[in-house]
């Protein structure tokens, strides 16, 4: 986040920027979930930035209002375009070059677009646009970290505006600037949470990218700004006190907020409170009243360049990831390259441009030499940190689908499967395919969702709630119903090729997010998905009158569900939702297909300078309790079919080839290839009277 402040340094205030841009890289990296507690809200980091900036930026604003009576929009945005774009500017563009390097096309031509929209400072709309859910563990963008200097220069549009609109009406109503002042931004604040409130319970995942909703942190800053002046004559002793209880509260936010879409309101209110306290406490003063450790010049110089490092850790990240193994290696050079980037871009760059004459209207001032033993003693400090916290907890757990896997044994008539024996040894092939050259589809396409057998009238979106369609003749002698979600639809090119040949129909009823199980879901805004129960009931009530031959029930894993929480509590909601649907179905007789466990994403994971080996992944506790649960909820007329020992093997490791076939396009859903290669097995355990 970009620092918005003169140099005549406040040190407390440069040390809350340390603390929330290492708060927010070690979240990043996954490091700092592996503390005691298991902390979840290092992201509350980038909350923290909005209330500093908040204060600097008032406070110049307030300054030049009372020394002028106006504002100089000009000026205004001169000063921001030096201290912003020419580091967001040299940080694209390296990523985007980064991204055509390593990403296959289709990857690396929506980074390219992900980096304009960045540029443009509107990616936070493109984002909230595109249901992205900041914190889904699936393919992210290489730019996502781009949405909060989005945020922060959409809000300065408007900002200036407000306080010069105030400082004039000031003039004119003849009444005193500094309680009008704070009048207005207490007032603009309030309404601001009050929004964020309301937008955060009716749709979480967009409320997190927008700009209204946080309006409010930043407001919490201006609002010290605006106090500034009454808080000269605050005693020492109160000063340290708030200081403390900030940095405790900013910290202790980091256990306590949880990673959900449920923020930024009302939770993000404890750490940008606390926050406004910690800067609250050395306002007003000439006193430093910094505690000893955030005086020191490696938190000092960590907060001068917590700009460069904000913008270079996530690209860092994302291309280590894409290039290695998670491992102690990965996280130190993760740590040591940010940390080179954003020491070279701050020198030569940021620092450069604000003694240039660039958009100041003055000439360059001489260039100053400044010493280089900061900077290697921060060097040390970091690439330490890099090797002791990056590189041992890393180390702990070194690959998720390595450890912890839970077994997929499979039954003694799948094992004895012809089919499957098949299946067995092209998985078992798969660990000796070191190269994405040859396999079907072509890796570089593996995203890519063509229509196939399922035609637009096939699946509902989620906005479409009850359509229907038929695959196969009018006059066929058998139908099979097929129920759920996506995950339901990725398993129909595989259910039609098992009976295209036999004169069988497939009757659809699928739905995006809809799983066959009567139970509640989440949206992907984090809603209440409340057209899923209609669909499913309508779907329900559709079936039971077509009366249909037999019905093959298919969903994927739910990780989330309303009001449960934990493995068990996901199972047991789960299994009452497999009761309810399979009564409801009237005796109908059919199969239930296991969700096949969750994995890396191909068209993420997959790149020019990766091998298959890399992109493996495993079976979860939450899989395996969810299968359990299923066998026992389903009732007598119910095959369950575990899928799971068609994509792993069984100690839990699943490839992520089968043969020459790609197994997944993302981290849910196979490609289609896998799922015709699999009709052999569908009929043989699904459909077969």
């Amino acid at each position: 986040m970009p620092k918005s402040g003169a140099r005549n340094v406040r040190t407390d205030i440069q040390a809350l920027r340390a603390l929330a841009v290492a708060l927010v890289i070690f979240d990043h990296m996954r490091v700092l979930q592996r503390l005691p507690g298991d902390p979840q809200g290092g992201f509350i980091g980038v909350d923290v930035f909005f209330v500093i900036s908040g204060f600097l930026i008032t406070g110049h604003l307030l300054t030049e209002t009372a020394s002028t009576g106006r504002v100089s929009f000009k000026r205004f945005y001169q000063r921001r375009a030096r201290r912003i774009l020419p580091l967001a500017v040299l940080v694209a563009g390296t990523t985007i070059l980064a991204a055509l390097i390593v990403f296959w096309p289709a990857r690396a031509v929506s980074s390219l677009a992900d980096g304009i929209w960045s540029l443009l400072f509107v990616s936070n709309i493109a984002f909230a646009a595109q249901g992205v859910n900041y914190f889904d563990d699936g393919t992210t963008s290489i730019f996502q970290h781009y949405w909060s200097l989005s945020v922060e220069e959409q809000f300065y549009i408007f900002w200036p505006v407000m306080i010069a609109g105030v400082a004039w009406g000031a003039v004119k109503l003849k009444r005193p600037r500094p309680p009008l002042m704070i009048g207005a931004i207490a007032a603009l604040g309030a309404l601001a949470f009050a929004w964020a409130c309301v937008d955060t319970a009716q749709s979480p995942t967009t409320a997190y990218f927008s700009t209204l909703a946080r309006a409010f942190e930043f407001a919490l800053g201006a609002l010290v700004a605006a106090f500034a002046g009454r808080l000269s004559g605050m005693p020492d002793g109160m000063r340290r006190t708030l200081s403390a209880a900030g940095l405790v509260g900013v910290v202790a936010s980091v256990w306590v907020i949880e990673a959900s879409p449920a923020f930024p309101g009302p939770a993000a209110l404890v750490p940008t409170a606390a926050a406004a306290l910690f800067i609250l406490a050395g306002t007003g003063t000439d006193r430093n009243v910094a505690v000893w450790p955030a005086r020191t010049r490696a938190v000092q110089y960590v907060g001068d360049i917590s700009y460069s490092l904000y913008l270079w850790h996530w690209p860092v990240i994302v291309i280590v990831a894409a290039l290695m193994p998670a491992g102690p290696t990965s996280a130190a050079l993760t740590l040591v390259v940010t940390l080179a980037l954003s020491v070279a871009s701050y020198r030569w760059v940021e620092q450069a441009v604000l003694r240039s004459g660039w958009l100041s209207g003055t000439r360059s001032a001489p260039r100053a030499r400044p010493s280089l033993a900061p900077l290697a003693r921060m060097a040390v400090t970091i690439a330490g940190a890099a090797l002791v916290i990056g590189g041992g907890t890393a180390a702990a757990q070194p690959d998720a689908h390595r450890t912890g896997a839970v077994a997929t044994r499979p039954s003694e008539a799948t094992a004895q499967s012809a089919a499957f024996q098949q299946l067995a040894s092209d998985m078992r092939a798969a660990a000796a395919t070191n190269s994405w050259v040859g396999l079907t589809p072509d890796i570089s396409q593996v995203a890519e969702v063509t229509e196939g057998v399922l035609t637009p009238d096939c699946w509902n979106d989620r906005d479409t709630t009850r359509d229907h369609c038929y695959i196969g003749p009018a006059d066929a002698t058998t139908t099979v119903a097929v129920l759920g979600d996506s995950m339901a639809m990725n398993w129909v090119p595989g259910l039609w090729a098992a009976i295209e040949d036999r004169g069988w129909r497939l009757s659809v009823y699928t739905k995006v997010g809809c799983p066959y199980a009567d139970a509640p879901v989440f949206d992907t805004d984090g809603s209440l998905y409340e057209g899923c129960e209609d669909f499913r009931d309508w779907a329900v009530d559709a079936i039971l009158e077509e009366r249909p031959d037999s019905v093959v029930l298919a969903s994927a894993l739910k990780k989330e569900l309303p009001g449960a929480s934990g493995t068990a509590e996901l199972a047991s909601a789960w299994s009452a939702g497999v009761e309810a649907t399979t009564a409801k179905l009237g005796g109908i007789s059919g199969a239930i297909l296991i969700a096949p466990p969750e994995g890396q994403a191909l068209s993420a994971c997959a790149n020019r300078f990766t091998a298959p080996d890399q992109c493996g992944s495993a079976t979860t506790d939450l899989w395996g309790a969810v299968r359990d649960s299923t066998f026992v909820a389903a009732a007598p007329a119910y095959r369950v079919v575990d899928t799971g020992p068609w994509f792993c093997r069984e100690d839990g490791n699943c490839p992520a080839v089968i043969g020459t076939i790609p197994v997944r396009r993302d981290a849910v859903h196979m490609t289609d290839a896998l799922s015709i290669r699999l009709a052999p097995l569908l009929w043989e355990f699904a459909l077969r009277p």
